[in-house]
């Protein structure tokens, strides 16, 4: 790509793929500069626009991020679109610049709690029988759950830019009908989510990852994700970072809990995970809560997967299901996206000592769909 660009130096498109390399890597002000570079030589390409604005943004630069997008002449209605949302990306990162998203982890700091301590809560929830919720919230929920009217309001066009995208991630945009029952089933989080025993939010490192690469989804999401933590967990919730669930599998910890119990419930896309729990940990008898993949992943979790509408059909058959059965006592695993937090905080409620493991199911069954897996 730098042949490229020494060859063709007065044409932009080198430069700005050279950029989009850079981001990749995480060198920020390479990538500056190589956006930098392309935008002097075609001010009018929208791609090359979007991209300088976000960089400049994430960098500190806001004002150099206005003028370049006042100066922008979009030519289509798309284009038109994404200028405004860019402008009030920008107006977020001047909001929350990253001393902001500093001192909103120094917040949390006081009720972040260690491994052992998480390990040993849930320990004592299943010999005690005690109900119990471990969930974790991350960018996606940090983009969808409501904060405030004045959220709304100030940074709207980007919160909903973002909201479709995790839509047609998690459940299709052939499923944009369902999308307003969705938003009121996730209001019930915001009331459940002070429910919780611990809550896995983003840690500083992942924020600081969504700077350096001037994610216009990370960024929000991550930051919000943390924002809601702090503002909905109840004073007796611990705090710990997004990456629980695989920290307690790795340790071993999930495979020892699993390997003394007789029987435990699993909620994932994979029925094949029934004779896994079985067979690698011992365990006589497996509740099975089926609910569909991700069609975005749907090539990565292969044939067998359960397939449908997520939401509403399966989440309201599993939420009656989970409310039918005797679930006091009985340590459940949870693999259900977002909608994955309020199946765990149903299951405490009913008895249940919950584990929202997340894509850990994936791992178990194969299944590549996160990095280093």
């Amino acid at each position: 790509m730098l042949a490229a660009k020494e060859a063709q130096p007065d044409n932009f498109q080198p430069s700005y793929e050279l950029g989009i390399l850079y981001q990749s890597e995480k060198r920020k002000a390479d990538a500056l500069a190589a956006f930098s570079y392309a935008y002097d030589r075609n001010p009018s390409d929208a791609r090359t626009v979007m991209a300088f604005a976000l960089h400049l943004a994430t960098d500190g630069h806001t004002d150099a991020a206005l003028s370049v997008l006042e100066r922008a002449l979009p030519r289509s209605i798309e284009t038109l679109r994404n200028i405004g949302m860019a402008s009030q990306f920008t107006r977020f990162v001047t909001d929350f610049r990253h001393e902001e998203a500093n001192a909103l982890h120094e917040k949390a700091k006081p009720f972040r709690t260690t491994l052992d301590n998480i390990k040993k809560s849930i320990t004592n929830a299943v010999q005690t029988q005690t109900p119990f919720a471990m969930v974790r919230i991350g960018d996606g929920e940090g983009t969808w759950l409501h904060r405030s009217t004045r959220d709304e309001t100030r940074y709207g066009a980007l919160y909903d830019r973002n909201r479709e995208e995790f839509w047609n991630i998690w459940f299709g945009a052939d499923q944009i009908s369902a999308q307003g029952g969705f938003y009121a089933a996730l209001t019930d989080l915001r009331h459940v989510l002070r429910t919780a025993d611990v809550i896995g939010s983003p840690s500083l490192s992942w924020i600081r990852h969504e700077y350096e690469i001037a994610s216009i989804r990370g960024v929000p999401g991550t930051i919000n994700a943390l924002r809601c933590a702090l503002e909905l967990k109840s004073r007796k919730a611990a705090l710990f970072t997004e990456s629980l669930h695989y920290q307690l599998d790795s340790s071993g910890f999930l495979k020892e809990l699993l390997a003394s119990q007789s029987r435990v419930g699993v909620m994932s896309c994979h029925p094949d995970i029934v004779d896994h729990i079985k067979g690698q940990f011992g365990v006589k008898d497996v509740d099975y809560y089926p609910i569909p993949g991700e069609p975005s992943r749907r090539h990565l979790h292969g044939e067998g997967t359960v397939t449908g509408r997520h939401f509403p059909d399966f989440f309201h058959k599993n939420m009656k299901l989970i409310a039918e059965n005797d679930q006091r006592g009985r340590v459940v695993l949870v693999g259900g996206g977002i909608l994955g937090k309020l199946y765990a905080l149903r299951l405490k409620r009913e008895g249940a000592i919950a584990l929202d493991i997340g894509s850990i199911a994936d791992k178990w069954m194969g299944k590549k769909t996160r990095p280093g897996f």
